[in-house]
């Protein structure tokens, strides 16, 4: 299920940093636990499991204002406005609870230096659209891909012209279809070179380096693209990108799309 986020922004303040996404990620992991302290440490601990990997199966849009103007590390929020997507590999039958857990809450955006405060004003549940086995999407925030060998410290970004790329991708999607248990994933993990299965960029990506935790000790930035692309892939595989996010680091605000028509 999905949610477009109508936010008020309060009079606190305006400047808001461009690299929040570690802010709304925490909001959205408190107000979980809040509602569902359970359910809130099974995704801060484990998540959904396949293999070694583990997947919170939840993901979220770029924050949208306008009018605005950048200035160094900031965007200066000129409107009182802002919208954001929220993305849930979830039931239909648990679309009410999760919308409850989000109504009437201020979210705050910030980091050491400051930000800015909204009041959700309402949530509106988007339409549960009809999917092929081949389908075009856009990004609404960016795609990482990563490649870590025995001899890396740290983890390689990759670029989508990697060769790389395209079957790292399509791993970590039937991963996560595997972690979900919604049926037998072993044939198509066997066969992700199969022509039954192909990514495809429609257009030239551009790079987005974002900085989670910035300004503490824990600081780290990710290299990812935002860029359209076509899927041939099995309709459960579809599903799964779309509502729990394509790529690595969807619960950070990473590989949120939607569906371009035509």
């Amino acid at each position: 299920m999905r949610f477009k986020i109508v936010l008020e922004k309060l009079p606190s303040g305006r400047f808001m940093p461009l690299n929040y996404q570690y802010a709304v990620s925490s909001w959205i992991y408190r107000k979980i636990q809040e509602a569902d302290p359970e359910y809130s440490l099974f995704l801060h601990q484990n998540g959904y499991e396949s293999g070694d990997r583990r997947y919170k199966l939840f993901t979220f849009s770029k924050i949208e204002s306008y009018p605005y103007a950048i200035i160094g590390d900031r965007m200066e929020l000129k409107g009182d406005f802002a919208s954001i997507i929220l993305s849930f590999m979830a039931d239909r039958a648990a679309e009410n609870a999760i919308r409850g857990i989000f109504q009437d809450q201020i979210m705050p955006i910030k980091d050491p230096i400051g930000g800015v405060e909204f009041r959700i004003l309402r949530i509106e549940a988007a339409p549960y659209p009809e999917f092929s086995e081949e389908m075009t999407y856009r990004t609404i925030s960016p795609i990482c891909i990563s490649f870590r060998s025995l001899m890396d410290k740290q983890p390689k970004y990759l670029h989508p012209d990697d060769g790389r790329y395209r079957d790292l991708m399509i791993a970590n999607l039937v991963r996560k279809y595997a972690a979900l248990q919604l049926a037998e994933a072993g044939a198509i993990m066997a066969t992700s070179d199969s022509p039954a299965i192909a990514f495809e960029m429609v257009s030239p990506p551009r790079q987005k380096l974002t900085t989670i935790k910035p300004y503490t000790g824990e600081e780290s930035k990710v290299r990812a693209y935002e860029y359209r692309f076509r899927l041939k892939a099995p309709i459960e595989l579809q599903k799964t990108g779309y509502y729990a996010g394509f790529g690595e680091k969807n619960s950070m605000g990473f590989g949120c799309v939607e569906i371009v028509e035509g």
